[in-house]
């Protein structure tokens, strides 16, 4: 089985990572993490100055980016880690990451407040190679590929003990459109 992989153009940041120690890591010792959830009320106005909506918003992600480190990086190709059919997850540097979040989404996998158990898979590619292509612009870029079969390395179960806080802003936030937004209404 051979695999293509383009790189990715969008280079994800993994600063504020927080980091799974998997031999650390058991059922009776899990990774503890509280998930805040801020709200605010908050009143928005239309061009008038009519108030179009007042009420308790969202104000941040309630998510958190997690990293586990593989005992051996030696040519990582892919990293999952899933949970109650839920899988998110992809490899940055040497390391697998994958981001946690209250809510159902396309990209992060959803996890629930107390005990979640959570399994991982790191896939291995011993002959990557890169080759040139170029797009129909003309523009070079690089790609990069197995040219072996890629093989399942390290797997294992982690354990994640959520809590979760919901913040509540004691001041409202008043939003009013710009000039610019205002001249743009029909």
């Amino acid at each position: 089985m051979k695999i293509i992989l383009m790189l990715p153009l969008l280079i994800l940041v993994s600063c504020g990572a927080e980091i799974i120690d998997q031999e650390e890591n058991t059922e009776d010792n899990p990774q503890a993490v509280t998930l805040t959830r801020k709200q605010q009320r908050t009143i928005r106005y239309d061009c008038e100055g009519q108030v179009t909506s007042d009420r308790v918003e969202t104000t941040n992600s309630v998510s958190k980016r997690m990293r586990i480190d593989p005992k051996d990086p030696t040519g990582i190709w892919s990293f999952r880690a899933s949970m109650s059919g839920d899988s998110a997850g992809q490899v940055q540097g040497n390391s697998g990451y994958f981001t946690i979040d209250m809510a159902p989404t396309v990209f992060n996998l959803q996890i629930y407040e107390g005990m979640n158990q959570i399994n991982y898979l790191f896939r291995h590619c011993y002959n990557i190679q890169t080759r040139t292509e170029v797009d129909d612009e003309g523009n070079e870029y690089d790609v990069r590929y197995c040219a072996d079969d890629v093989v399942d390395g390290e797997s294992g179960t982690i354990y994640i003990d959520v809590t979760y806080v919901v913040e509540r802003a004691e001041t409202p936030r008043e939003v009013r459109k710009t000039p610019e937004q205002c001249s743009e209404s029909p």
